[in-house]
């Protein structure tokens, strides 16, 4: 019977090492991690400065706002919220290691934003996409 593919030892090797190199990457998440969270401060930015994924305040909410001096913006009144999720500084949270990323914030009222039905991050379809993207990118070796 005669095969219908040969490799020596030397064309295996040549063969193998994009593959190495993928799983040498794939090891390593951290730059991939990196490109993420910038995508994930300006899809944050975007989302605070227009307001749009949040559904609107209650009228009785806007009237409440207006009676304390608020911008009767949804999550917008003193900014600290979204400071902390829009760029870095003291309350923005992001850590990694080689394969686990956390961003966030440790603005302690934002737990209770979010039970409220108003999730402080939305992770829109868009910035899905733009994560793949940064993934496929990641283990096809570009930067």
């Amino acid at each position: 019977m005669r095969s219908i593919l040969e490799m020596d030892r030397g064309q295996a090797a040549r063969a193998a090492l994009p593959i190495s190199r993928r799983i040498e990457r794939a090891a390593d998440w951290r730059p991939a991690f990196d490109k993420a969270h910038r995508e994930f401060l300006t899809a944050q930015r975007a989302q605070y400065a227009t307001g749009s994924v949040w559904r609107p305040d209650l009228p009785q909410t806007v009237a409440q706002k207006a009676r304390h001096g608020g911008s009767g913006r949804t999550l917008t009144d003193s900014g600290r919220l979204a400071r902390s999720l829009t760029a870095t500084g003291p309350e923005h949270v992001y850590r990694t290691t080689r394969d686990s990323a956390e961003m966030g914030t440790t603005v302690p009222y934002a737990r209770y934003v979010k039970a409220a039905g108003r999730a402080p991050v939305v992770v829109t379809a868009a910035l899905r996409g733009a994560w793949l993207r940064i993934v496929r990118q990641h283990l096809a070796g570009g930067r």
